[in-house]
């Protein structure tokens, strides 16, 4: 599955670096920066964010538009108040039949929610939300952590269980939390909006496999 995420900071980046284990995802990391997409592609390092951490090699980062055009997901990982604008720059280059992911925390005026002002302002609405109590130093050093998904249909769940599949972000839950699975993984997914919730939970790896802005 082609994958983009949009933005080279800290949660974008471990994100990115983390769905690239799985090799039946493309991953690409977007960045305006062309010297942070020349360090990413030629030393499988972000300084900036990670100073003593190696990407996989998998991962690959461009500064090129075009690339949305073939695009299936599409993962927002920018700062709330510049999400808007950015995405109205990058609008005509979207896939119509991608999948939005946003993974950005924070409310707009008057409450509003980033997707709900995303859905509003860009009319895109094929759009879930991946966000939690989480950091970016966590996905990358595999500590436990917690990410809950937002979605509206079982077509959004399954992408995006599809995607994370041999990562650290999939796990089977301690049997304790068991019920609490079964009810989210059994929910109803054809709201209008997402509210309906699953958990990932993130660990090492079955694999073994170790390791702002747009940029």
């Amino acid at each position: 599955m082609n994958i983009i995420v949009l933005g080279g900071g800290a949660f974008g980046t471990a994100i990115a670096n983390e769905l690239s284990v799985n090799t039946e995802n493309n991953v690409v990391l977007f960045s305006r920066s062309q010297q942070k997409v020349d360090e990413i592609n030629n030393c499988n390092t972000n300084k900036s964010c990670f100073p003593n951490k190696h990407l996989t090699k998998l991962l690959s980062a461009t500064s090129d538009r075009n690339q949305l055009k073939n695009t299936d997901v599409i993962l927002i990982a920018l700062p709330s108040p510049v999400i808007i604008e950015n995405l109205n720059a990058l609008k005509s280059y979207f896939n119509e039949e991608a999948l939005f992911v946003n993974l950005s925390k924070g409310l707009f005026s008057e409450g509003v929610t980033v997707v709900e002002s995303i859905e509003k302002r860009l009319g895109i609405k094929n759009i879930v939300t991946l966000k939690g109590p989480s950091f970016s130093v966590e996905v990358m050093e595999h500590a436990d952590t917690l990410l809950t998904l937002g979605y509206s249909t079982s077509k959004q769940y399954g992408i995006i269980n599809t995607i994370i599949k041999n990562t650290s972000l999939f796990r089977i839950p301690h049997p304790s939390t068991k019920s609490a699975f079964d009810k989210n993984l059994n929910a109803n997914a054809n709201s209008m909006k997402p509210k309906e919730t699953f958990n990932f939970f993130n660990q090492s790896p079955d694999l073994g496999i170790n390791d702002k802005y747009l940029g």
